[in-house]
Protein backbone atom coordinates (compact mmCIF):
# COMPACT_ATOMS: atom_id res chain seq x y z
CA UNK A 1 0.00 0.00 0.00
CA UNK A 2 1.36 3.39 -0.99
CA UNK A 3 1.42 6.10 1.66
CA UNK A 4 0.54 9.69 0.77
CA UNK A 5 0.03 13.00 2.50
CA UNK A 6 -3.42 14.05 3.65
CA UNK A 7 -4.74 16.83 1.41
CA UNK A 8 -6.88 19.62 2.93
CA UNK A 9 -9.45 19.43 0.13
CA UNK A 10 -9.98 15.73 0.92
CA UNK A 11 -10.86 16.33 4.57
CA UNK A 12 -12.25 19.87 4.63
CA UNK A 13 -15.75 19.83 6.07
CA UNK A 14 -18.40 21.18 3.76
CA UNK A 15 -20.08 24.39 4.86
CA UNK A 16 -23.09 23.42 2.74
CA UNK A 17 -26.02 21.76 4.53
CA UNK A 18 -27.49 19.29 2.03
CA UNK A 19 -27.05 17.96 -1.48
CA UNK A 20 -29.57 16.46 -3.86
CA UNK A 21 -28.80 12.81 -4.61
CA UNK A 22 -30.39 10.47 -7.13
CA UNK A 23 -30.54 6.70 -6.66
CA UNK A 24 -30.36 4.03 -9.38
CA UNK A 25 -34.13 4.11 -9.93
CA UNK A 26 -34.11 7.87 -10.48
CA UNK A 27 -35.61 8.89 -7.13
CA UNK A 28 -34.21 12.13 -5.72
CA UNK A 29 -33.83 13.18 -2.10
CA UNK A 30 -31.93 15.69 -0.01
CA UNK A 31 -29.04 14.22 1.95
CA UNK A 32 -27.24 15.96 4.82
CA UNK A 33 -23.53 16.48 4.26
CA UNK A 34 -21.12 15.14 6.91
CA UNK A 35 -20.28 17.57 9.70
CA UNK A 36 -17.01 15.91 10.77
CA UNK A 37 -13.90 14.69 9.01
CA UNK A 38 -13.25 10.96 8.89
CA UNK A 39 -10.79 9.77 11.56
CA UNK A 40 -7.16 9.71 10.46
CA UNK A 41 -5.86 7.48 13.24
CA UNK A 42 -3.84 10.27 14.81
CA UNK A 43 -5.43 11.58 18.01
CA UNK A 44 -3.86 15.05 17.91
CA UNK A 45 -4.48 15.55 14.18
CA UNK A 46 -8.12 14.48 14.55
CA UNK A 47 -8.61 16.98 17.39
CA UNK A 48 -6.83 19.63 15.33
CA UNK A 49 -9.40 19.01 12.57
CA UNK A 50 -12.29 19.22 15.09
CA UNK A 51 -11.06 22.67 16.12
CA UNK A 52 -10.93 23.76 12.45
CA UNK A 53 -14.48 22.40 11.97
CA UNK A 54 -15.95 24.27 14.92
CA UNK A 55 -14.07 27.58 14.79
CA UNK A 56 -12.72 30.05 12.28
CA UNK A 57 -9.24 30.09 13.86
CA UNK A 58 -6.43 30.58 11.37
CA UNK A 59 -3.34 30.58 13.61
CA UNK A 60 -1.87 27.14 14.26
CA UNK A 61 -0.18 28.46 17.42
CA UNK A 62 -3.59 29.25 18.96
CA UNK A 63 -4.85 25.81 17.91
CA UNK A 64 -1.75 24.21 19.50
CA UNK A 65 -2.49 26.06 22.73
CA UNK A 66 -6.07 24.73 22.70
CA UNK A 67 -4.73 21.22 22.11
CA UNK A 68 -2.22 21.57 24.94
CA UNK A 69 0.80 20.94 22.73
CA UNK A 70 3.76 23.08 21.79
CA UNK A 71 3.38 24.92 18.46
CA UNK A 72 6.61 23.39 17.16
CA UNK A 73 5.29 19.88 17.90
CA UNK A 74 2.02 20.60 16.08
CA UNK A 75 3.99 22.05 13.18
CA UNK A 76 6.06 18.85 12.99
CA UNK A 77 2.96 16.66 13.13
CA UNK A 78 1.29 18.66 10.35
CA UNK A 79 4.41 18.41 8.16
CA UNK A 80 4.51 14.66 8.74
CA UNK A 81 0.79 14.12 8.02
CA UNK A 82 0.23 16.71 5.26
CA UNK A 83 3.62 17.86 3.97
CA UNK A 84 2.61 21.43 4.94
CA UNK A 85 3.32 23.76 7.81
CA UNK A 86 0.56 25.02 10.10
CA UNK A 87 -0.25 28.27 8.33
CA UNK A 88 -0.11 26.67 4.88
CA UNK A 89 -2.39 23.79 5.90
CA UNK A 90 -4.97 26.02 7.57
CA UNK A 91 -5.00 28.40 4.59
CA UNK A 92 -5.41 25.46 2.19
CA UNK A 93 -8.20 23.99 4.36
CA UNK A 94 -10.07 27.30 4.50
CA UNK A 95 -9.54 27.91 0.76
CA UNK A 96 -11.02 24.48 -0.01
CA UNK A 97 -14.13 25.57 1.89
CA UNK A 98 -14.16 28.93 0.08
CA UNK A 99 -13.88 27.23 -3.34
CA UNK A 100 -16.89 25.09 -2.49
CA UNK A 101 -18.97 28.10 -1.42
CA UNK A 102 -17.94 30.05 -4.51
CA UNK A 103 -18.90 27.08 -6.71
CA UNK A 104 -22.29 26.22 -5.20
CA UNK A 105 -23.75 29.37 -3.60
CA UNK A 106 -24.76 32.95 -4.36
CA UNK A 107 -23.01 34.24 -1.24
CA UNK A 108 -21.13 37.50 -1.57
CA UNK A 109 -17.34 37.34 -1.26
CA UNK A 110 -17.33 39.00 2.17
CA UNK A 111 -19.84 36.41 3.46
CA UNK A 112 -17.78 33.55 2.00
CA UNK A 113 -14.72 35.00 3.71
CA UNK A 114 -16.52 35.33 7.02
CA UNK A 115 -17.84 31.76 6.92
CA UNK A 116 -14.39 30.41 6.07
CA UNK A 117 -12.54 32.38 8.74
CA UNK A 118 -10.84 35.07 6.67
CA UNK A 119 -10.65 38.50 8.31
CA UNK A 120 -11.64 40.41 5.15
CA UNK A 121 -12.84 39.74 1.62
CA UNK A 122 -9.63 41.35 0.35
CA UNK A 123 -7.51 38.88 2.32
CA UNK A 124 -9.53 35.94 0.96
CA UNK A 125 -9.26 37.33 -2.56
CA UNK A 126 -5.46 37.76 -2.41
CA UNK A 127 -4.91 34.25 -1.00
CA UNK A 128 -7.37 32.83 -3.52
CA UNK A 129 -5.45 34.42 -6.41
CA UNK A 130 -2.14 33.18 -5.00
CA UNK A 131 -3.22 29.56 -4.45
CA UNK A 132 -5.94 29.00 -7.07
CA UNK A 133 -4.55 31.20 -9.83
CA UNK A 134 -7.59 33.39 -10.46
CA UNK A 135 -9.94 35.72 -8.61
CA UNK A 136 -12.82 34.18 -6.63
CA UNK A 137 -15.37 35.66 -9.04
CA UNK A 138 -13.60 34.22 -12.09
CA UNK A 139 -13.44 30.87 -10.30
CA UNK A 140 -17.19 31.06 -9.67
CA UNK A 141 -17.89 31.90 -13.31
CA UNK A 142 -15.72 29.01 -14.56
CA UNK A 143 -16.71 26.27 -12.10
CA UNK A 144 -20.30 26.85 -11.03
CA UNK A 145 -22.80 24.52 -12.70
CA UNK A 146 -25.87 26.11 -14.25
CA UNK A 147 -28.17 24.17 -11.91
CA UNK A 148 -26.18 24.85 -8.72
CA UNK A 149 -29.25 26.17 -6.88
CA UNK A 150 -31.07 22.88 -7.33
CA UNK A 151 -28.07 20.75 -6.26
CA UNK A 152 -27.18 22.12 -2.81
CA UNK A 153 -28.70 23.89 0.18
CA UNK A 154 -26.60 26.22 2.26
Amino acid sequence: MKWSFIKPEEIAISLLKEKLVTNDEGWMRWEALPRTAPPTGCFIFDHFLRILETTTLRDHRVVAQRLGVRPIDLEGLLRMMTGMGGREFINSYRLAQARELMRYTDLALDEVGKRCGFPTAAHLSSLFRLHVGCSPMKYRARHRPDNYQSLYRW
